[in-house]
């Protein structure tokens, strides 16, 4: 494989947004990229089960555990059990987590704003419909 290898790029790149957006959170907010990546599935689907949560970010819910441990003691979520299955856990943002949320989203628009800069409008609309394409693939 080569340096300049479609699938080492794609990896590369975003094994590196990781590590920065979880630098950059975690310095500015407190809150980890994975705990914002949780944040953002109960946007999507607030009340989600773990296993949902875990389904969705390709993780195992033992993964997540911890991260749901931490942010219910942070007061990001809430979490109740259901009332049609008394087994069954349902997660929801907190007024604090949408507001970490929302703070994340800024901090990491603002962070990846110039690094997308070096790409005109039209490469940047090319690049988001390909990923949206692989997105939708895999």
């Amino acid at each position: 494989m080569q340096n300049d290898d479609l699938g080492y790029l794609l990896h590369h790149v975003g094994s590196v947004i990781d590590k920065n957006s979880d630098q950059v959170l975690l310095e500015r907010l407190g809150v980890s990229f994975a705990q914002f990546k949780i944040l953002l599935i109960l946007s999507e689907k607030d009340g989600s089960t773990q296993n949902h949560i875990a389904t969705s970010l390709g993780q195992t819910e033992a993964s997540i555990s911890r991260q749901i441990k931490l942010m219910n003691m942070d007061g990001l979520i809430n979490i109740r059990r259901s009332t049609s299955n008394r087994r069954l856990r349902l997660i929801f943002l907190s007024e604090k987590g949408y507001g970490q949320m929302e703070k994340a989203v800024r901090a990491l628009n603002n962070y990846y704003q110039p690094i997308f800069d070096v790409l005109d409008s039209n490469e940047q609309q090319a690049l988001q419909k390909a990923l949206i394409k692989i997105k939708n693939y895999l």
